[in-house]
């Protein structure tokens, strides 16, 4: 965390993060922190214990967001015991909680009591047809965790491409680096229509299609979604999936090998090496192949497809933490320390993508 990032413009106030989280008997929930931008924070003695928590997700914020960006995506993805406003003052930041809380308990915010009628299992096509959606701006839809969209956004970008394996998985920035988005698109075409944006929703601009990620997550196939995109895309499967070629195999491998770690203790990633803001100021490599001299040296070799930065644009790390532990370049090739393995070999002997996840990155998955 920096003192790096603007305060609101010309104006000399100070930029606050609020965190907001549930309180007891309170069935909204309220300010129980606050967070500047040089890292300090003040949190009162009766919320001590959720300091923690909010220095979890605000000092360890990915590392191209600034705060003001941060603040915007966490205002799309509000979630159910955690979530962060924005306020800007000239006050410190104690008088600013302390105003702020001070507003919260002048109403009361009474919890429902659940009845017995409440415990009763609804019927499940019921329950499916009152799910609430994106329309429903009344009601409250819990944001499903960041870790979780991050591996179903991947899962479904890679089928898209192995469904149409003329395209590409490009990793895009949008908003000066307020989005995060994987987009599927040709290599040559700057049109990047289909948009997985893991801080929004799942869209096909020219079509006007968003899909909540609560609705994506829910869908009872996940195909589903895969195919309402490429209908709203205007895109077709003829006949059977095209064979895999080492570029799909690549985004496939990323994507099962998430999965698999959607609940382990640390949080997985994975990060292309070309970091793409889309705002023509801060393109940059992040610099994870500096690690893997073999992937480094491969730069040399990698052959063009038409994505911007290339060859830099075909590598993408695998990040336990934010650190990245192997490389995986969209030409089939998996670098680890001091090793390189050729995915394509390993899947043709098995036909199963999870055999080669776990034979060649059986290490991570403990």
């Amino acid at each position: 965390m920096t003192g790096s990032d603007a305060t609101t413009e010309d104006s000399g106030s100070n930029l606050y993060a609020v965190h907001y989280a549930w309180i007891p008997d309170h069935a909204m929930q309220g300010p129980v922190g606050i967070w500047n931008e040089a890292g300090d924070c003040y949190y009162p003695e009766a919320t001590a214990h959720l300091r923690g928590k909010g220095a979890s997700q605000i000092l360890k914020r990915p590392a191209h967001f600034t705060l003001s960006g941060w603040l915007e995506m966490k205002s799309e993805t509000t979630g159910t015991y955690s979530n962060w406003s924005r306020v800007d003052s000239y006050h410190p930041m104690e008088v600013v909680l302390d105003d702020l809380q001070a507003d919260y308990f002048l109403d009361a915010h009474p919890v429902k009591v659940i009845t017995a009628e409440d415990t009763v299992a609804p019927d499940p096509a019921v329950a499916a047809a009152s799910y609430p959606t994106a329309t429903d701006s009344a009601v409250f839809v819990p944001a499903p965790a960041y870790r979780r969209v991050i591996a179903e956004s991947w899962w479904v970008a890679s089928e898209l491409v192995a469904r149409h394996p003329d395209h590409v998985v490009y990793e895009m920035h949008l908003a000066g680096g307020s989005y995060d988005c994987l987009a599927v698109r040709l290599p040559t075409s700057s049109d990047a229509s289909m948009i997985v944006n893991r801080v929004g929703s799942i869209q096909v601009l020219t079509a006007g299609l968003r899909v909540a990620w609560h609705e994506a997550l829910a869908a009872a196939s996940p195909h589903d979604v895969v195919k309402r995109i490429e209908r709203a895309a205007g895109l077709e499967l003829r006949g059977k999936r095209p064979p895999t070629s080492p570029r799909t195999l690549s985004y496939r491998v990323i994507a099962a090998f998430l999965e698999l770690q959607v609940n382990d203790r640390f949080f997985w990633d994975a990060r292309c090496e070309f970091l793409d803001s889309a705002d023509g100021d801060a393109e940059e490599l992040n610099g994870y192949l500096a690690r893997f001299p073999a992937a480094q040296a491969a730069l040399s070799a990698t052959p063009r497809l038409g994505l911007p930065h290339e060859p830099e644009s075909h590598f993408w790390a695998l990040l336990r933490n934010g650190e990245p532990v192997a490389i995986v370049s969209i030409e089939g090739n998996l670098y680890l320390d001091g090793d390189v393995i050729e995915l394509m070999p390993v899947y043709e002997k098995s036909r199963s993508v999870i055999t080669v996840v776990v034979g060649a990155l059986g290490e991570w998955l403990r």
